[in-house]
């Protein structure tokens, strides 16, 4: 059976009022497979009546006391996007990044980000945008049929719709694009930490001393939810939504100067 919806809003009750003719001895909690949760009001996360099965529709899970934060994010520091600059002058001038896909500060480049209000891709004419909190490096890894064993991760943690990105060691099958579904058992450190991932890759396999991953678009931080694989539902993963701010600091003496930062929060 596929997904089933309706224009709301929804009543449920157990009997008209007591003593009523219609009395229902069965009154009780209503359960439902799967949980409750919250739909995604933005018109690209949403659902759209009449789409087809697989379309995602994405939102959170639970309906009180709502879990939307749960990691430690990375130490903020100076330069860990740009190193001290002075464009000087009066002229406008382009800060150079530091370094890409840093497992210290957590900075990645991704190549496009898809905008939550319009739908368009956004690539920054090519030249990718820097994404917060979105990379990790983990070590002693190995992967067995796209059962990906994690020895050691002290960075960002790993969760469901992270991607992965290399592998060092004997590979066989295709790294980049292999996808996280799930944490199968946890590890010293909790989850997203050490433990063993399942993929959507069956044909991975390596032996690796470390692996990079990342989320490299917000859609990549919701996990698909049920048994029947056709991503139709999306549950957004606290361990990916952290939205971060950057912070502009002027030397001691400096002039007047504008600094404008472009982009998106999660």
């Amino acid at each position: 059976m596929t997904i089933t919806s309706f224009a709301g809003p929804v009543i449920t009750f157990g009997q008209a009022s007591a003593g009523a003719a219609d009395y229902n001895p069965d009154a009780s909690t209503s359960l439902f497979w799967g949980g409750t949760g919250i739909i995604d009001p933005r018109a690209q996360y949403a659902f759209i009546p009449g789409q087809r099965q697989g379309a995602p529709t994405f939102g959170w899970l639970g309906v009180d006391n709502v879990t939307t934060l749960s990691i430690v994010p990375y130490t903020a520091a100076t330069a860990a996007i740009v190193a001290s600059a002075n464009p000087g002058g009066g002229t406008t001038s382009t800060l150079v990044l530091v370094s890409a896909n840093s497992a210290t500060t957590g900075v990645y480049i991704t190549p496009s980000v898809t905008r939550a209000d319009t739908g368009a891709v956004d690539t920054n004419g090519g030249a990718g945008l820097v994404a917060l909190d979105a990379y990790a490096s983990l070590g002693t890894c190995t992967c067995t049929a796209g059962v990906l064993t994690v020895g050691t991760n002290t960075t960002q943690p790993i969760g469901p719709g992270m991607t992965l990105l290399t592998a060092s060691g004997t590979v066989t099958g295709t790294v980049a694009g292999t996808t996280v579904l799930q944490q199968l058992t946890g590890g010293t450190g909790g989850l997203g930490v050490a433990g063993t991932y399942q993929t959507n890759n069956q044909g991975l396999s390596f032996t690796s001393s470390t692996v990079t991953a990342a989320w490299q678009n917000p859609t990549q931080c919701a996990a698909p939810i049920g048994p029947g694989g056709t991503g139709t539902v999306y549950l957004w993963n606290p361990q990916a939504m952290v939205a971060r701010t950057i912070q502009v600091t002027a030397a001691a003496g400096a002039t007047y100067t504008t600094a404008t930062v472009s982009g998106y929060e999660v």
